[in-house]
């Protein structure tokens, strides 16, 4: 019967079916999410559609301070309903429970009062339109 041959520099090979640089980048890119969280993420956009993904947490996330300070006309999002309801406070009121677009707009648009954007959240995507005719750069601070 033969006998393994002890490697040249006397270290055993691992026991495993993972190698320790692959356990090393594995752990690596667990946190690299978490570390661009942290970071103030800066999207430069476009006059016209922008479809976006928003990473950090922004530090205010009321809709008029994120999108502060550049030519938003709208902001879009899809609310997906995640569970059913046990309890509402007036039933007649409709869209309680529903998956649903939800908007903000330029507070001096005639749309301001249709909004339905109350909070904008981190991992999730965004329909931006933007007026004017240069690109401007949306920096999002996150929260700490």
């Amino acid at each position: 019967m033969a006998r393994a041959s002890s490697p040249p520099n006397g270290v055993p090979p691992p026991t495993s079916g993972t190698s320790t640089p692959a356990r090393i980048l594995t752990l690596a890119s667990l946190l690299v999410p978490a570390q661009a969280r942290w970071v103030t993420e800066v999207i430069t956009l476009q006059p016209g559609w922008n479809a976006v993904w928003l990473q950090v947490d922004p530090t205010n996330r009321a809709p008029a301070s994120v999108f502060a300070n550049f030519p938003l006309a709208s902001a879009w999002t899809w609310s997906e309903r995640l569970s059913a309801t046990d309890f509402i406070q007036n039933p007649e009121r409709t869209g309680w429970n529903r998956s649903q677009w939800l908007a903000h707009f330029a507070s001096d648009s005639p749309e301001a009062r249709l909004a339905n954007l109350f909070a904008v959240l981190p991992q999730r995507a965004y329909l931006l339109k933007i007026d004017g005719i240069q690109p401007v750069p949306w920096r999002i601070q996150p929260s700490r």
